[in-house]
């Protein structure tokens, strides 16, 4: 087994089973099968499938207030634009190491979208 240095962004996403912590491989492995082998069963290699995403941006610390606040914030904003739909629960991206300064800390919530036309003709 061979370590992979922390990348970013580290996403959460809530989920019928609890949480699912993503991480994004570094661009030297092109395919999933090169990727090292996680040693916790719990762990799984997946390609996730790429998609549109409204996202907005913060810094300072996070905690679940400010999550739900930048979440619904996005959300006004896409029901206001009403070009895209929300076709996901709110995802948290985080960029920086724990020691970061918290105001040089960059943070997203986002939502994978779809073209509100699109989700009309469905």
């Amino acid at each position: 087994s061979s370590k992979i240095s922390m990348t970013a962004p580290v996403t959460q996403e809530k989920n019928d089973q609890g949480w699912t912590l993503s991480f994004t491989m570094p661009s030297k492995f092109k395919h999933i099968s090169e990727l090292p082998r996680p040693i916790d069963e719990r762990i799984e290699l997946f390609k996730k499938p790429g998609g549109t995403y409204a996202v907005i941006r913060f810094t300072w610390l996070t905690s679940e207030e400010k999550n739900r606040s930048k979440a619904k914030e996005l959300s006004e904003w896409l029901k206001e634009k009403n070009t895209y739909s929300s076709v996901s629960e709110p995802i948290y991206a985080g960029f920086d190491p724990p020691w970061t300064l918290p105001f040089f800390r960059r943070q997203e919530m986002m939502f994978k979208v779809v073209s509100s036309d699109d989700q009309r003709k469905k």
